[in-house]
C-alpha cells in the first residue's frame, strides 16, 4: 500500500520511515482512534510526497472527526495533482482519485450547509466517471438529474471559456511559441480539467520543451479520460519513442491503431519508429559480424605467430646453446684470473705457513705414537 502513498524508503531525510508511520495509522483506524490516527496523517503528509493519497487519506479521516472545512482544504490538495486510477473499494462508485475528492469535498460542503458548492462538486465528479466506460447505471441517473441545475450550467460555461482558451493556444502553438501555449492551456484545464484535448495539447507542448515525464503524465490523463481516443496512446508512444524505448513506442502505436486504424499520423509514426529499430538492428548485426571477423582473423594469426614464434625459440635455443657453454667456459677462467690477480702475495704466504705448520704437526703426532711407546 506504500506505493500510493509516493514515499521512497531510499530518500535521506530526518523523519522517520514512512512504513512504521502508515502502519500506525493503519492500526489507530482499525481502533476507531481518529484523533491519533489524525497525528500519523499529520507526520506523513509532512514527508516529501509525490503522490495524492496521503491528503486524500487525512481528509477522510478529519471527515470522521467532523473538521469538514479542514478536509475540503486536503482534498483541494489532491485536486492540484493529476488524477490517476484508484481502487474501487476506496469509494463506491468512483474509479478515480479526483472522483474521491470530489466526493468527500461534497460531502463535506453538504454538513457545512453549502449544498450548491456541494452540487458542484458531484458535477465535477460525475463528469469524471461520465468518461469512463464503466460507469454504473446509478451514475447515468444522476447525471440526468442534474443537468437541469444551475450548477451544471456553469460547469458548461466553464468548459465553453477553457475551449476558446484552447484555440487561443492553439495559435501560439502553430507559431512555435510552445512555452506560451502551455500557460494558456493550463489556464483552460483551471476552468475544466477533465478535457483530454486541453492534456493532449499540453502534452505537446511539453514534448516540444523537452519535460518528457510531465508530458507523459498529460498522456495518461488523455488515455485515462477517453479510452477510447487514439491520441492517448499514440502520445505515450511518441515520448516512448523519443526517450529511445522502441519495445514500448511500439506497443502505444498498435494500441493506437487498433483504436483508429486509419489514422495516417500514427502510421507514419509507427514506420518511422520500425525503420529506426531495423537500422539499429543492423548495426547491431553489422558490429556482431565484425567482431566475429576480427576474432576469427585474430586467432588465425595468433596461431601463426605462436607456430613461427615457436620455431624461432627453438632455433633461437640451438644457437645460444652452444654459445652458452662456451661463454660459461671463459666466465670461469675469467673469474678465477681475475680473483687470483687480486690476491695479496703476503696472503699467500701465510696460508702457505699455515698449511705447511699443518702438515708438520700430523707428522710429529704420528712419529710420538709410533715410536714412543
Amino acid at each position: 500500500m506504500l506505493k500510493y502513498f509516493g514515499l521512497g524508503a531510499g530518500n535521506e531525510q530526518t523523519h522517520r520511515d514512512p512504513k512504521i508511520i502508515l502502519a500506525e495509522a493503519s492500526q489507530s483506524l482499525e481502533d476507531q482512534n481518529f484523533e491519533k490516527a489524525l497525528l500519523y496523517f499529520d507526520e506523513l503528509c509532512s514527508l516529501p510526497v509525490v503522490s495524492a493519497l496521503p491528503f486524500l487519506s487525512r481528509a477522510t479521516c478529519k471527515m470522521q472527526l467532523k473538521h469538514y472545512q479542514s478536509a475540503i482544504e486536503d482534498c483541494d490538495r489532491v485536486l492540484s495533482f493529476l488524477n490517476t486510477e484508484i481502487d474501487k473499494n476506496v469509494a463506491e462508485g468512483c474509479t478515480t482519485i479526483h472522483s474521491v475528492a470530489l466526493l468527500r469535498q461534497a460531502t463535506a460542503y453538504k454538513h457545512l450547509g453549502n449544498t450548491e458548492a456541494a452540487g458542484k462538486c458531484l458535477i465535477r465528479r460525475n463528469a469524471i466517471e461520465s468518461k469512463i466506460p464503466a460507469r454504473n447505471s446509478a451514475d447515468k441517473l444522476r447525471n440526468s438529474e442534474l443537468e437541469h441545475t444551475k450548477e451544471y450550467k456553469a460547469m458548461q460555461n466553464d468548459s465553453a471559456k477553457a475551449e476558446a482558451l484552447r484555440e487561443q493556444g492553439n495559435i501560439y502553438f502553430k507559431k512555435q511559441d510552445y512555452k506560451r501555449a502551455l500557460e494558456i492551456y493550463r489556464n483552460a484545464l483551471n476552468l475544466d480539467l477533465y478535457n483530454e484535448k486541453l492534456h493532449s495539447n499540453a502534452c505537446l507542448c511539453l514534448i516540444h520543451l523537452g519535460d518528457l515525464d510531465i508530458a507523459s503524465r498529460h498522456a495518461q490523463q488523455c488515455v485515462d479520460l477517453q479510452p477510447k481516443w487514439a491520441k492517448g496512446p499514440y502520445l505515450m508512444g511518441k515520448i516512448a519513442f523519443i526517450k529511445g524505448e522502441y519495445a514500448q513506442a511500439e506497443s502505444e502505436f498498435l494500441k493506437s491503431l487498433k483504436l483508429d486504424k486509419n489514422n495516417a499520423t500514427v502510421k507514419t509514426s509507427l514506420q518511422d519508429l520500425r525503420k529506426v529499430m531495423n537500422e539499429a538492428s543492423t548495426k547491431s548485426g553489422n558490429t556482431l559480424v565484425n567482431r566475429k571477423n576480427k576474432t576469427t582473423k585474430n586467432n588465425k594469426n595468433v596461431s601463426n605467430s605462436e607456430y613461427i614464434g615457436e620455431s624461432n625459440v627453438v632455433l633461437e635455443n640451438d644457437h645460444t646453446s652452444d654459445k652458452k657453454s662456451n661463454k660459461e667456459s671463459i666466465s670461469a677462467r675469467q673469474f678465477i684470473t681475475s680473483s687470483l690477480a687480486n690476491v695479496d702475495k703476503n696472503t699467500i704466504v701465510d696460508v702457505i705457513l699455515e698449511v705447511a705448520a699443518s702438515i708438520l704437526g700430523v707428522v710429529v703426532t704420528w712419529y710420538a705414537v709410533t715410536y714412543l711407546k
